[in-house]
């Protein structure tokens, strides 16, 4: 699978995507592109929504583990990423 969105940080790694439930969203189910960056701080996940450069939500990963978030992107980003860097899941550079 390749990313639907333009995507600017050659760190980042593409998780696939991830088609948002229909309820999240005034009721249209909408396709986000989910990526991992490694950064210094542990890792970011992100959920790109769009080739808008500031439209997508990102989470470090530290902060992500263990805490109650309501976007299931994010979640889903984080569960990907972790399947990535315990060697369950391929990315694309």
């Amino acid at each position: 699978m390749k990313p639907k969105f333009k995507h600017d940080c050659d760190r980042c790694v593409f998780l696939g995507g991830f088609t948002r439930s229909a309820s999240s969203i005034k009721g249209n189910p909408q396709r986000v592109d989910l990526y991992y960056c490694p950064d210094a701080v542990g890792g970011t996940v992100l959920s790109r929504e769009s080739d808008e450069p500031s439209n997508y939500t990102s989470v470090h990963l530290r902060f992500l583990i263990g805490q109650s978030y309501s976007s299931k992107n994010i979640i889903e980003a984080g569960k990907r990423a972790l399947d990535y860097l315990t060697g369950k899941l391929q990315g694309d550079k």
